[in-house]
C-alpha cells in the first residue's frame, strides 16, 4: 500500500506530501508516498496493479483530470478498495458523487485544508491497516509492504525486506511467519505473496522488480 498523490502545483504537492509524512510519523508508520505532477505511464502502472492505496488528486491536471484517473482506479483496474480523496479548489462534490466512484472526501484547498487531509489520511489508515502491521525498532510496518524475510546465516537475526527499506531484526522466522502470516517456501526464506510477480526455479521475483535466488 502506498499513498499516492497526484497534484501539478509544486507548493500545494509538497504541502500534501508533508502532511502525509507527518500523519504516518505520528502513527510511526512506514508507508511509501509517491507524488506526480500529471497522469504518466508510471503513475498508469501503479493503478493497473490494482493495489490497495490512498490516492489523493487534483481535478484540473495538464493532461487528464482527476475524473479520469478515479475512473481507471475503478473501471480499468477494478479497484474498489482503495481510499481515493479529492483535493480541490473547485466544488464539484455532486458530480463525483452522480457518478457512483465511492470517493472517500472532498477537500477544498481553501477550507482547513490541513486539518481535513489530516483527519482524513488518519482515518483512512485506520480503515485500510488496523491491524496489519509488524513492529520494528518501535516502528510499525505494514505487512503488505513486506516483500520478504530472510534468515541471516550463522546468526539469531533475520531481514526484512519492504518496497522501500530494509531491517536487521533479532527474531527467528517461525516467530515472524506467525506475526506476518507469510508463506514460508524455504527454510531460510518468508515471502509476502501478494507483492510477488513470478518463481522460476528458486528464483522469485517481487512487484518492484527486485529478485531474489
Amino acid at each position: 500500500m502506498k499513498i499516492i498523490i497526484v497534484e501539478d502545483q509544486d507548493k500545494i504537492r509538497n504541502k500534501i506530501t508533508k502532511i502525509s509524512n507527518q500523519v504516518l510519523e505520528k502513527r510511526n508508520l512506514e508507508l511509501e508516498i509517491k507524488s506526480y505532477n500529471d497522469y504518466s505511464q508510471e503513475l498508469e502502472e501503479e493503478i493497473l496493479t490494482g493495489d490497495e492505496n490512498i490516492y489523493i488528486l487534483d481535478i484540473e491536471l495538464p493532461t487528464k483530470s482527476g475524473f479520469d484517473i478515479v475512473r481507471q482506479i475503478r473501471s480499468e483496474a477494478n479497484d474498489w478498495r482503495s481510499i481515493i480523496m479529492i483535493a480541490s479548489a473547485y466544488d464539484q462534490k455532486s458530480e463525483f458523487i452522480s457518478l457512483m466512484l465511492a470517493v472517500f472526501t472532498y477537500i477544498s484547498k481553501f477550507v482547513d485544508f490541513s486539518t481535513k487531509l489530516s483527519d482524513s489520511l488518519d482515518l483512512a489508515l485506520n480503515i485500510l491497516s488496523p491491524t496489519k502491521t509488524i513492529k520494528i525498532d518501535n516502528k510499525s510496518v505494514l505487512i503488505d509492504n513486506i516483500l520478504y524475510i530472510k534468515k541471516e546465516k550463522a546468526s539469531k537475526y533475520s531481514y526484512i525486506k519492504t518496497f522501500d527499506d530494509e531491517y536487521r531484526i533479532r527474531k527467528s522466522l517461525s516467530e515472524l511467519q506467525e506475526e506476518a502470516s507469510l508463506e514460508r517456501i524455504r527454510k531460510d526464506l518468508l515471502i509476502n505473496k501478494k507483492n510477488t510477480i513470478s518463481i522460476n526455479n528458486d528464483e522469485i521475483v517481487f512487484k518492484n522488480h527486485i529478485t531474489i535466488n
